[in-house]
């Protein structure tokens, strides 16, 4: 019985803890006979998880800002690729950035690389890890530099990209978030 009868909160308090412990003195002396079972059982469960999500396919995702990006909207396009991957994880810039402009062009839009207002970006960075794996981001991005009212910013028609961690390198990661980006344009063109 608790002890003060007419405190209805203190009532419900001591009824709580009677509860907490008159059940962890039940399952105490189950958990420290199966302690080392349990633990084996949950360092396996978390290596597991661990090891699915190493393999999980790397998520692309896209988007389109605005419908209205039809080629002659544009003035010349400018493909640039910023390279911050170390340790031999990404090896691939000039087929990536010859894709990404072969691509541009088949959709309708010029390339130039003198004086263009409008960059398509790919910024990739990556690491290596000590078991030989590749991780990093990818970066995908339309963008033209703009100054409103002394305010200077990138006006962002497209952005994608994604995270990515790969056994060998980043290349076939970097060309499926490209892939997945032009998928969306060529989607808000029709």
């Amino acid at each position: 019985m608790p002890k003060y009868i007419y405190a209805p909160h203190t009532f419900v308090k001591d009824g709580i803890f009677y509860f907490i412990r008159h059940l962890f003195r039940r399952t105490i002396s189950y958990l420290t006979t199966v302690h080392s079972f349990g633990f084996k059982l949950l360092r396996s469960a978390f290596f597991l998880i661990v090891l699915a999500f190493s393999f999980l396919p790397n998520t692309a995702s896209a988007i389109v800002w605005s419908k209205n990006v039809e080629p002659v909207n544009f003035d010349p396009i400018r493909v640039i690729v910023d390279d911050n991957a170390i340790d031999g994880c990404w090896t691939n810039l000039g087929e990536s950035q010859i894709y990404s402009e072969d691509k541009l062009k088949n959709l309708g839009y010029e390339i130039s690389d003198e004086n263009s207002q409008w960059t398509f970006m790919i910024f990739v960075s990556a690491k290596r890890l000590n078991n030989g794996q590749c991780y990093g981001s990818v970066d995908i991005s339309l963008v033209r530099p703009e100054n409103i009212g002394g305010l200077n910013g990138l006006f962002e028609v497209m952005a994608g990209g994604g995270n990515f961690i790969s056994n060998s390198n980043a290349n076939i990661s970097v060309l499926n978030f490209l892939d997945s980006a032009f998928r969306e344009l060529e989607d808000a063109l029709l």
